[in-house]
């Protein structure tokens, strides 16, 4: 915390934020990230305290749209990363993508970041509809989520869960990763894959 203390009192010294009291660490990192002349070393350095920030108060933070679709990647895949329920997690992602000029291959690339199987998506909510109708890749994480639901509900805590690989935004070209979203976050306070019935369709 004092890390993060320190960058902000050296943004404002630096005209990059007008208050550091004020300023939340979403606007710390966008600004600080848009000055080029603090050099790119210094900024992934501050980049990483600014996301640890963000990661263990997410409950907190109401509006991440700013940030870009790398620091999305490093945010929603945080050991540090605590919040109450994955829904959260879910409807910021979801707020972040509908950002007009949001490149498909970026929200194709975090999409598999968020644990929707520990979500209730059913019903499915209208902005998470209108994603799946513009992401073949969030179509078909949600697709593969409700799958998990029903296999839950029919087999019960014994159901070998295993989701698909996926390209992940941090990937190199030739890799897939295995993020575990059917697993509660380390920091979670709670989260378990939900159930879902055919009588709830």
């Amino acid at each position: 915390w004092m890390r993060y203390k320190l960058i902000m009192r050296f943004l404002q010294a630096r005209g990059v934020i007008d208050d550091a009291t004020s300023a939340s660490p979403v606007q710390g990192l966008v600004r600080a990230s848009a000055h080029a002349a603090l050099g790119e070393p210094l900024l992934q350095a501050m980049r990483t305290i600014f996301l640890e920030v963000i990661a263990r108060n997410f409950d907190l933070c109401d509006d991440l749209s700013e940030l870009d679709g790398v620091s999305m990647a490093q945010l929603l895949t945080s050991e540090q990363l605590t919040v109450s329920d994955e829904a959260k997690v879910m409807r910021t992602f979801v707020a972040w993508a509908a950002v007009p000029s949001r490149p498909m291959h970026e929200i194709s690339g975090v999409a598999p970041a968020v644990r929707f199987p520990l979500c209730k998506l059913w019903p499915l909510m209208e902005p998470l509809q209108g994603l799946m109708a513009a992401s073949d890749t969030v179509r078909e994480l949600v697709n593969e989520a409700l799958k998990h639901q029903m296999e839950r509900t029919v087999y019960g805590p014994s159901a070998r869960l295993q989701p698909s690989k996926r390209k992940f935004l941090l990937d190199s070209n030739s890799e897939l990763s295995e993020i575990p979203r059917t697993k509660a976050r380390k920091k979670a306070s709670r989260g378990s894959v939900q159930r879902l019935t055919a009588e709830q369709l």
